[in-house]
């Protein structure tokens, strides 16, 4: 269950939860904020697209019917900081709509199941549905896990556990692998988008000892600090650049240099050389250098992360091989286990009737 004190800063973070709009808008255009364009042969493909792309928030289809240039068929997936888009105008031959992803809605609960560890925030609640509603007010809460008045121990009975689970793409395993170059598609990069106020110094050489609550696989101190500005609990970070275990497969923290530093804006994206992003492959494509390998990604709506095989690798039939890959983001539990007098679920924030009832 994860029973145990937790300790740590308050900070203000504003987190964005869109409302799920499945409206489609007519000769109406989303103008600018665009992060990919990609061909689409219907306004339902384009949608789909956008909800499965991270970034995207909603899009603008450029129909058959459109007269103004060649670009029939045209979706452009669009993102802003704020949620919305930046200007909304009339247009002949475009349809626009949102992305669907926040229509998913997990309303069912789990009797007698729960979801060890991620807990935040504990809280005392007379139901779950009291719980579950606390969850959904949280901007943080994924999901819950509640403590009947049946739970052995008492002190646990009616006990709420608000829990969160990362969903921005991160790596599962990092490796240390000569003849590979890895990195991140460049859109993840504008995930929160450019604001200076927002910067932040990583320290290098030095570390915040103590504290921790997660460690987690990341090549780099910025990619850190994205994960960073995500979670709810964190305040700052420290990343180790000590060695790759490469007979277990994981990276082991060692007493090697550290950079750490708190919330703050995201960094350019770069390439991990010789290092690989085990896992997680959606497909592989035969590409004749990394910077094409980066492309192929970044123009893939799915694509998230990817690992480009060199030409000079040890095993010539992996030679040029363009690894693209993609992590679930939906709202996961860690662990998923049968536990007597428990009940678990997930926020209600996406679905119709938001409100839990008591």
């Amino acid at each position: 269950m994860g029973f145990y004190p937790v300790f740590h800063s308050i900070t203000c973070v504003i987190f964005l939860f869109p409302e799920c709009v499945q409206e489609l808008l007519v000769d109406r255009d989303f103008t600018g904020d665009d992060v990919l364009q990609i061909y689409s042969p219907d306004v339902a493909h384009c949608q789909t697209a956008c909800t499965q792309h991270h970034l995207c928030l909603f899009f603008s289809f450029l129909r058959p019917d459109w007269k103004t240039d060649n670009r029939q068929f045209y979706c452009y997936l669009k993102h802003t900081t704020s949620g919305t888009p930046s200007r909304i105008v009339n247009l002949k031959g475009v349809t626009s709509g949102y992305s669907l992803r926040h229509c998913v809605c997990l309303s069912q609960v789990y009797q007698d199941v729960d979801f060890p560890e991620a807990d935040f925030i504990a809280l005392f609640t007379d139901t779950y549905k009291q719980c579950q509603q606390a969850c959904t007010k949280e901007p943080g809460c994924q999901f819950f896990t509640f403590c009947t008045n049946d739970f052995d121990p008492p002190q646990y009975r009616n006990k709420c556990h608000l829990k969160y689970s990362r969903t921005l793409p991160t790596p599962p395993t990092v490796k240390v692998l000569k003849g590979v170059v890895s990195g991140f598609s460049r859109r993840l990069c504008s995930l929160y988008g450019p604001n200076a106020e927002c910067q932040s110094e990583i320290l290098k050489n030095t570390d915040f000892p103590g504290n921790d609550f997660e460690q987690v696989h990341v090549p780099s101190p910025e990619h850190c600090r994205i994960l960073c500005n995500d979670h709810p609990k964190c305040t700052f970070f420290s990343f180790s650049t000590g060695n790759y275990d490469t007979s277990e497969d994981r990276y082991e923290q060692t007493d090697g240099d550290m950079d750490n530093g708190g919330r703050g804006g995201i960094v350019g994206s770069q390439w991990y050389e010789n290092v690989d992003f085990l896992g997680y492959d959606r497909q592989y494509v035969i590409r004749n250098s990394a910077t094409e390998c980066e492309e192929t990604c970044s123009a893939d709506p799915d694509c998230q992360f990817y690992t480009y095989i060199y030409s000079t690798f040890h095993d010539p039939s992996y030679r040029n091989r363009c690894y693209l890959k993609q992590v679930i983001t939906i709202p996961s539990p860690p662990k998923v286990i049968a536990k007597r007098s428990v009940v678990s679920g997930f926020h209600l924030r996406t679905c119709p009737t938001p409100q839990a009832t008591v």
